[in-house]
């Protein structure tokens, strides 16, 4: 199950939160997270030198898959970092309790 999710964010340093050790990432890029899911970064719309930037990832979410870990981990990485979030295409306050909900309602509906 994907859950497809847009990060706007004025600070060009926003992947390095998710790369750690890793020099770059490209489009497709899968990269493990917290929870046993793993985000696919679908890159950029708009030039990286662009303010804002908006950052294209889907969540891979599967049945074995802690929607809590994630929506924690989520958060804690990107409440900061990120001012405006859009999860399938709907504008969403950046929190765990709505991450949570969005997760738990895809699965009630898988």
């Amino acid at each position: 199950m994907n859950i497809r999710i847009e990060l706007k964010t004025k600070d060009i340093h926003v992947l390095s939160e998710i790369l750690g050790n890793r020099d770059s990432l490209a489009g497709g890029e899968q990269i493990s997270i917290p929870g046993n899911a793993s985000l696919i970064y679908r890159g950029t719309p708009e030039s990286v030198t662009a303010s804002p930037i908006t950052l294209v990832f889907d969540l891979v979410l599967t049945f074995g898959s802690d929607g809590d870990l994630v929506a924690t981990w989520f958060t804690n990485r990107f409440s900061d970092l990120a001012y405006g979030v859009s999860v399938d295409g709907v504008q969403i306050e950046l929190s765990e309790n709505n991450l949570r909900r969005i997760i738990q309602d895809r699965f009630d509906q898988e």
